[in-house]
């Protein structure tokens, strides 16, 4: 299933992981088709895409377990971060992501 992200609004996500964009006119009126965008996976080994067109200057980087959860769950609780599940880091759906701790995250007992 596909969903607009709450806060970039020309972004869609899939509850598999997936993120594009809509059809939109960018700031010179030019109109930009919707595609399914790359992602890339960081030295550390966390899957990330670059949100660009929000006046943010070159862009957000973004992780995708983090625009799953943000488009599915809502915004982060305080203190929480994006974490993967017993699926590994490079399992994006939305049963295998979660808000959890920081120190849960990176320690022992990650799951």
């Amino acid at each position: 299933m596909w969903r607009k992200h709450p806060t970039y609004n020309h972004h869609i996500v899939s509850d598999r992981g997936g993120v594009g964009t809509v059809d939109f006119i960018n700031a010179r009126g030019s109109k930009l088709p919707g595609r399914k965008l790359s992602t890339y996976k960081t030295p550390s080994g966390q899957w990330q895409i670059k949100i660009t067109g929000y006046g943010q200057g070159r862009g957000k980087t973004k992780s995708i377990a983090a625009l799953v959860l943000e488009t599915f769950i809502g915004p982060p609780p305080k203190g929480l971060v994006a974490c993967h599940g017993k699926r590994g880091r490079n399992c994006h759906e939305l049963s295998n992501v979660y808000y959890g701790t920081h120190k849960r995250n990176v320690g022992q007992d990650r799951l």
